[in-house]
């Protein structure tokens, strides 16, 4: 063990980083209760995945089975009612988890500069958490589960100019239907859980690349350019990803205009991810290592809360 921790620390600083950041990491005098909600949102968000895993083994996404589904996980699946329950009360506490956590933000003024980007991340993974629970909420195929969609997709056609179509390419069909139940199912199972792991990967990918490349020697140098083109290869594949799923679901769920404008959408959301983070990355290469090693201290504390 000591061999393979000695091998990764030579590649990339573990042990340093452990010990900086949890193993010996000095906590401030001015911890106190409103730093809890962010570790509470974060094990709420596991909490929810996993309880979201097990409802889908036994969840049917059909407008005539999906009711049905529901009341055979609520009676016949052992502790289903309990699985149901817990990510159903869940999502209730995890908008109220995260709207102490930005209370705080607000009441500390973490939204102030240097820490805008992060305010900034944090309120597009609100905007995402909403779109996950408003797709979520019609599964259960209900009375309030219909309704509930009815109303907020026409809050869409209110829109000047592109509501009426806006409307229509959300619901994929001209009322609530099956195709509607199909798409908010998939939104809701996979693309809004990649953008809620987008955006958290992204508002931790930049403080840890600053200190890895603060903390290395400058032999490695070179760690810089393979974060780089690492992350070109994932937003590529990514984006290759999601366009051959929009290439090959959107045709059943809407018209073919819709279907181009999709995979187009697609391929330039990962692709401007991708450059986003390689230019942040490709930055950090020409600074150099002793001014790293001496700002790193006010770099980490610009951008992680309460390195002070």
């Amino acid at each position: 063990m000591s061999k393979l921790l000695t091998w990764i620390d030579d590649r990339f600083p573990l042990t340093a980083l452990w010990n900086s950041q949890w193993g010996k990491y000095v906590a401030p005098k001015n911890f106190n209760f409103w730093y809890y909600f962010g570790s509470l949102a974060a094990f709420v968000l596991v909490l929810q995945i996993v309880t979201g895993i097990w409802l889908t083994m036994n969840y049917k996404p059909d407008a005539t089975k999906a009711f049905e589904s529901v009341e055979y996980i609520m009676r016949d699946v052992q502790w289903g009612w309990l699985i149901r329950y817990m990510h159903s009360t869940g999502a209730s506490m995890f908008f109220v988890v995260v709207y102490l956590h930005m209370f705080r933000g607000l009441m500390y003024g973490s939204y102030r500069k240097p820490r805008e980007l992060t305010w900034i991340i944090g309120c597009l993974i609100y905007l995402a958490l909403m779109a996950e629970a408003f797709f979520g909420y019609l599964l259960p195929w209900g009375q309030m589960s219909y309704w509930g969609a009815q109303v907020i997709v026409n809050l869409f056609s209110t829109i000047p100019v592109i509501g009426e179509d806006l409307a229509l390419w959300i619901r994929g069909d001209y009322t609530i239907s099956d195709i509607t139940l199909n798409r908010f199912f998939a939104f809701h199972v996979v693309a809004l859980p990649l953008v809620l792991i987008g955006l958290g990967t992204g508002f931790s990918f930049v403080p840890i690349s600053i200190i890895a490349l603060a903390g290395v020697p400058d032999r490695w140098e070179g760690l810089a350019s393979g974060l780089m083109n690492t992350t070109q290869q994932v937003g590529g594949a990514v984006g290759v990803a999601v366009a051959s799923c929009s290439t090959y679901w959107m045709p059943k769920l809407a018209d073919p205009c819709t279907t181009m404008l999709s995979c187009m959408f697609s391929c330039a959301s990962a692709l401007a991810a991708s450059a986003f983070v390689t230019r942040t990355v490709r930055s950090l290469r020409f600074i150099s290592a002793p001014y790293r090693r001496k700002n790193l201290p006010r770099i980490a504390g610009a951008l992680l809360p309460c390195t002070k």
